[in-house]
Parts: structure tokens; C-alpha cells; sequence
């Protein structure tokens, strides 16, 4: 609930650099996948289960004072609660006719027809932020298999690294690895949406990195291959990450943008909880990570092609635009 209302209230206080500062603010993210690991290997080690679930209870604490310092924007109106443009919100199975006779007032119930019903439905659908933001439903896919793919790969990494026989006190590093890799490549995707580049482009380049480095996995046994291949792998994954915040401001209206957000923090959660369910699913039928992962190669090939279509449509709706202008 936190992070959509700091999500929402971003684009307040940022309209123009808004896919800017939700990469910065995404920074942090990214710096817990790096440090995570480490402190929870070593918890479990020094205070077991509990003690290391305290600590992580502590670390969730600190989002309280953060969450006490959100404010509305001091020089800009609170936004007006937007109205249906209709004028039969009266009308239904429950409207009352009432009309004045001296001080008596005459009600009467009229029993809705299949007409009424079917106008109710097609304002329905008029009004639908799927129908009037096509370009945020195209979106969806996009948001629901890169949340998917990131999270399976992150609750599989060190689990892939330990069935290669790889030790679990060293396992844990290709964890470290991998979130190296993401600080690093945010740090240079912020570098470049700071110098003007498009974050829809540079989405693609980095699904189509990702699809390479996972369906490249049969090849990749040894520990020092893993860490290297996993520190790309972060590079490119959260970088698509970051990537999400400009689908979301560039295919919804400012009017539209809290829906949109809530919508987008919706679909977020459910692409985590499948990512590692159709994994487990995955490994139980196939006993093998490598079917896990080259799996995963698959869905950001989907994503690059959903991503070029995205861009194809979003390009083609702005110079409709600048030509009406």
C-alpha cells in the first residue's frame, strides 16, 4: 500500500521527470537484493530461524517513519474525483419518479427494460480505463511476465547454483552477484534517462539481453561462470524493471494515472506470486533448473515482442497527436 501511494504521489510532484525519479527511488530495491542475502545467511547462522525473521521484521519497521513523511504537493489543488459524463446515473431498477402534489411527493418504481440494461453496459464500457487507455492494456502483458520472470529467477538463483553442486555458502554469492549486477545496471539505465533516452527502447535492448543470457543456461555449470552470467543477468532484469514505470506514464492520461497505478500494483503482485509458483511448478515435473530457467529465457523473448509492439503503437498515437496539433 506504501509503494503505490509513493508511486502515486511521484508523478505529483514529478510530471515531466516522473520515469526518472522512479528509477532512483527503485535504487533501493535493488540494493536489498544485494545485501539481503549476505545478512540473512549470516543471521541464520549466528541467532537461526527466528532471530534472522526478527531481523528482517526490524528492516520492515523502518518503512513506518518513511511511510509518516508523505505529503501532497503544497502548490498544486488536489485533484478533482472524477465524474461519469452521463446524466442517467438516476436510472435503474431502483429509480423513483417523484413529483410534487401540495406537500405530497408520489413515488414510482419503473422496472429496468434489456434496452436501459444494455446502455448501462456499453457507458460501462465507455467509461472502462481498459476501452478509453488501450495503449495501458497493451501494458499489462508486458508488466505481468517481467514481474513473473523476476521473481522466479531471483527465489531460484542460489537454489539452481546449490543442484550444480555448488556449496551453499558459496551459492549465496551468485545471489550477491546478481544483485551487483542490478545496482550497477540502474545506476547506468538512470544515466541514461537522465541524458534523454527513451526507457521503451531501452527496455528491449534489455529483454532481448535477458532472453539470450537465460536460454544460454545448459552451457553455464561452473561456479565462476554462474556469478558472471549472474551479474549480467541483474544488469539486464532490473533494469527492465525500471523500464515498467515508463509504460505506465506513457500509456495513461494524468487524469487516469491513480487507476492506472493501482491496476499496475495489481498485476505486479499477482506476475511475483506466478513467477515462483510456475516455477516450483516447473521444477517438480521436470527435476531440472535448467528447464526452469531456459523457460524463463522464453517469456522475455514474449516480452521483446510484446515491448517493439508497444513502442510500434506508441509511436504511431504520437504523431497522430502532433498531427491533430
Amino acid at each position: 500500500m506504501g509503494y503505490l501511494s509513493t508511486k502515486v504521489l511521484l508523478n505529483e510532484y514529478f510530471k515531466r521527470s516522473y520515469v526518472l525519479m522512479a528509477a532512483v527511488t527503485n535504487l533501493g530495491s535493488t540494493t536489498g537484493a544485494f545485501i539481503a542475502p549476505f545478512v540473512i545467511e549470516r543471521s541464520l547462522e549466528a541467532y537461526g530461524y527466528i532471530g534472522a525473521m526478527l531481523i528482517l521484521a526490524a528492516f520492515s519497521l523502518h518503512a513506518i517513519p518513511a511511510s509518516a513523511t508523505l505529503r501532497k504537493p503544497r502548490d498544486r489543488p488536489s485533484k478533482p474525483s472524477m465524474k461519469k459524463k452521463n446524466d442517467h446515473e438516476a436510472t435503474g431498477s431502483d429509480e423513483k419518479l417523484v413529483r410534487e402534489e401540495g406537500d405530497e411527493y408520489i413515488s414510482k418504481e419503473e422496472p429496468e427494460s434489456s434496452t436501459r440494461c444494455i446502455t448501462k453496459i456499453k457507458e460501462w464500457l465507455k467509461d472502462c480505463i481498459f476501452i478509453r487507455e488501450p495503449l495501458f492494456t497493451m501494458t499489462l502483458p508486458c508488466l505481468f511476465f517481467t514481474l513473473a520472470c523476476l521473481n522466479a529467477w531471483v527465489l531460484f538463483l542460489v537454489p539452481r547454483a546449490e543442484w550444480h553442486g555448488i556449496p551453499s555458502s558459496k551459492a549465496v554469492f551468485v545471489s550477491t552477484a546478481g544483485g551487483a549486477g542490478g545496482i550497477v545496471g540502474r545506476v547506468f539505465f538512470i544515466a541514461l534517462l537522465y541524458f534523454g533516452a527513451n526507457p521503451i527502447v531501452l527496455s528491449c535492448v534489455f529483454f532481448m539481453m535477458s532472453a539470450v543470457t537465460f536460454l544460454a543456461d545448459p552451457f553455464i555449470t561452473t561456479f565462476p561462470v554462474m556469478c558472471v552470467v549472474a551479474f549480467i543477468q541483474g544488469w539486464s532484469v532490473f533494469s527492465c524493471n525500471l523500464a515498467l514505470s515508463g509504460y505506465l506514464k506513457y500509456s495513461v492520461s494524468d487524469e487516469n494515472f491513480t487507476m492506472a497505478a493501482g491496476i499496475d500494483g495489481l498485476v505486479s503482485g499477482l506476475g511475483r506470486m506466478s513467477g515462483g509458483f510456475l516455477g516450483g511448478l516447473i521444477k517438480d515435473a521436470t527435476q531440472s533448473f535448467t528447464t526452469v530457467f531456459v523457460g524463463i529465457g522464453f517469456g522475455f523473448c514474449f516480452l521483446e515482442v510484446n515491448a517493439l509492439l508497444f513502442l510500434l503503437a506508441l509511436r504511431r498515437k504520437q504523431k497522430k497527436r502532433a498531427n491533430d496539433l
